[in-house]
């Protein structure tokens, strides 16, 4: 008996492994291949996501670790589940991957805005956020989402879904966003294709808005159409 017991003790202890390989000011990863990493929580506190993260977070287009640079590839499965205190979310350009229930159960976060770059969203994107009123897709061409879908019942009718002009009835064609009852057109601004230099700088898109980060800055992109 004494045996079985321990058997369990053990098996319990694997079970609770930690999510994340490591984590740079704030922010958990976990290590994919060919150098790159996707955005996890942090699970020390097992099921209490909602800790992780909060107020306006910017994920950075690359990770430094021990020596090694990495890529920030993909927004992991229910990184920011449950994020009570999340208010808005920054995801660069070389974000490609969007996890199943990676972004939902955030009350306050009032829209989602994905870089061009994205190719996948998965699950519940969205669901139960019930202050979010916008979502940015700047991918030209609409990313593949799984067999049941993405978006929620809610999402149908109270979100609207901003997308490039050129590829605003390829969205609207698709299955996969058609159920999406307002699907428009995101306005270009003269700094949708600015040019980054040689400083240390990124790209950014926050609630909709192009941000230009560099070193610890943060600038606002504003601009008239093109």
């Amino acid at each position: 008996m004494k045996k079985i017991i321990i058997s369990i003790y053990a098996l319990l202890c694997a079970t609770f492994v930690m999510a994340y390989d490591f984590s740079v000011n704030g922010i958990f990863y976990n290590i994919l291949e060919d150098n790159a990493v996707e955005v996890t929580y942090n699970d020390e506190k097992m099921m209490e996501f909602g800790d992780c993260y909060s107020g306006d977070v910017i994920i950075p287009a690359t990770v430094t670790y021990n020596g090694t640079t990495y890529n920030v590839t993909t927004i992991g499965n229910m990184a920011f589940f449950d994020a009570n205190s999340l208010q808005s979310i920054s995801l660069p350009d070389g974000i490609t991957t969007i996890g199943n229930d990676a972004i939902c159960d955030c009350p306050l976060l009032t829209s989602i805005t994905f870089p061009a770059t994205v190719t996948s969203l998965g699950t519940s994107v969205g669901d139960g956020c019930s202050k979010l009123f916008d979502i940015y897709i700047y991918a030209t061409v609409p990313p593949a989402t799984p067999r049941s879908g993405s978006f929620s019942i809610r999402t149908w009718s109270y979100v609207t879904l901003h997308v490039p002009c050129e590829s605003l009835e390829a969205y609207k064609a698709d299955k996969n966003y058609n159920l999406i009852e307002k699907i428009v057109c995101i306005e270009n601004t003269a700094v949708d294709n600015i040019h980054m230099g040689e400083k240390n700088a990124q790209k950014l898109f926050q609630n909709g808005q192009l941000v230009i980060q560099c070193d610890d800055k943060s600038y606002n992109a504003l601009g008239g159409r093109k």
